[in-house]
């Protein structure tokens, strides 16, 4: 069974974690960082039904990869504010062929559950974490490659962005635009080298 590096996934959010917690108006509480949580798996939701046949048209991959990719941003940042620390790695539960959808669902209960601060928080993120890997291997995502990307990105909008946040600041900031725009361009082509 493949193993999911949740202590490198960690070093690459742990420096946009960092930047958001500068930008942000208002520190983000327990409860702000759940509110995001539910949005993001909601989002991916939306493009998993289309994987899952459920809407017209193609699922679009880049969209899942990015989705995925920020839920686990969301669980690895609940995660460090919580002071939680997760297992250098988790298994990935190979698909026993079931849909997507259900993987989300179960992801959305282990969100659930987390809004209740009794229990056991570290093993309920644990497990939200290997059904996240479990749907980015039935889909064929590459979650960390995925994640390394989009850290890289959010990296370099707040390098664009400066102090103008959130709006980016093109002539004062022209090369960290630049290499934004080029990994964005990069990103939508699918699938993967």
């Amino acid at each position: 069974m493949p193993k999911l590096d949740v202590e490198r996934l960690m070093d690459l959010s742990r420096p946009a974690m960092a930047r958001f917690a500068r930008v942000e108006p208002k520190r983000w509480d327990r409860r702000a960082i759940l509110l995001e949580l539910v949005g993001e798996v909601g989002a991916l939701a939306h493009h998993v039904q289309r994987w899952d046949g459920f809407k017209h048209g193609r699922a679009d991959m880049v969209k899942i990869a990015d989705e995925c990719s920020d839920v686990l941003f969301m669980l690895l940042r609940l995660a460090e504010a919580d002071a939680l620390a997760l297992p250098r790695y988790v298994e990935v539960a190979q698909s026993d062929g079931g849909r997507a959808g259900d993987i989300v669902l179960d992801l959305q209960g282990c969100v659930t559950r987390l809004r209740e601060p009794a229990g056991d928080g570290r093993a309920t993120l644990v497990t939200a974490v290997e059904r996240l890997a479990a749907l980015a291997d039935l889909v064929g995502i590459d979650l960390v490659k995925e994640h390394e990307r989009e850290m890289a990105i959010a990296m370099l909008y707040f390098d664009a962005a400066g102090d103008g946040w959130p709006r980016i600041r093109v002539p004062r900031n022209l090369k960290a635009v630049l290499k934004l725009w080029l990994l964005m361009r990069e990103k939508k082509r699918w699938p993967r080298r």
